[in-house]
């Protein structure tokens, strides 16, 4: 059973000259972009390509925010008065900014009205599924800790299995929704049973059938050459 919803308003104006701070944004050398953000709790992931040395530097209005990483690094920080940002890189790699959705079997309820992102923190052990709906047929991406995307959905809802291999702790997923959107979003983790049998019958079972039927093709044909 989901819990009470968290009520999270986020009101975002910005025009054309200033870029969406809510999407995955990469670089390959130097470079300044500047973000309207209000005044709210934030979250953002920078992650380098390659294990490259990649450096973030986010100011403005008082705040001074130095990140490095040469794989990935997750970071939570606040905004205490609205206004423009400025984001200035070093080196290759990706960054993205986000909301909150941490935690699972909540209902968050959000007013957007751009692409926004959220974080979600999985925390799995022994669970390998991730399923994340929301309250309309939104567009949807879902993203690891190293911003690498994972799976798109434009029914509003993903459910992906996830393997070490693509899992590094944290989750994201970026939401597309028209503006002054009111958006619910919910997700839990789960542990998937018997994928791998499933997964191997699926496989298997087709080619078992296809290889049947060229064995009866065979016979048949063989059959008949010998009546002949």
């Amino acid at each position: 059973m989901l819990q009470p919803a968290i009520q999270n308003n986020l009101n975002i104006s910005y025009d054309n000259s200033i870029n969406d701070p809510f999407m995955v944004h990469s670089f390959n050398n130097s470079c300044e972009s500047r973000y309207y953000l209000n005044k709210n709790n934030y979250y953002i992931d920078i992650a380098s390509a390659n294990h490259k040395d990649f450096y973030l530097n986010v100011s403005g209005n008082g705040v001074s925010l130095n990140l490095y990483s040469n794989k990935w690094e997750f970071h939570g920080f606040y905004i205490n008065e609205s206004g423009i940002y400025y984001f200035n890189t070093s080196g290759s790699g990706r960054y993205l900014i986000s909301m909150s959705a941490q935690d699972p079997g909540f209902v968050y309820k959000y007013n957007i009205n751009m692409p926004t992102s959220f974080v979600l923190v999985p925390a799995l052990i022994d669970q390998n599924r991730i399923e994340i709906e929301t309250n309309g047929n939104y567009r949807i991406l879902l993203y690891n800790s190293l911003l690498e995307p994972l799976k798109c959905s434009n029914k509003g809802r993903i459910y992906y299995n996830i393997t070490s291999k693509q899992y590094n702790g944290v989750d994201f997923i970026t939401l597309y929704a028209n503006m002054n959107t009111l958006v619910l979003l919910s997700w839990g983790a789960f542990h998937a049973r018997h994928n791998l049998k499933y997964n191997i019958i699926e496989i298997i079972l087709p080619g078992f059938i296809i290889s049947i039927y060229i064995i009866f093709r065979i016979t048949k044909k063989n059959y008949k050459n010998k009546r002949m």
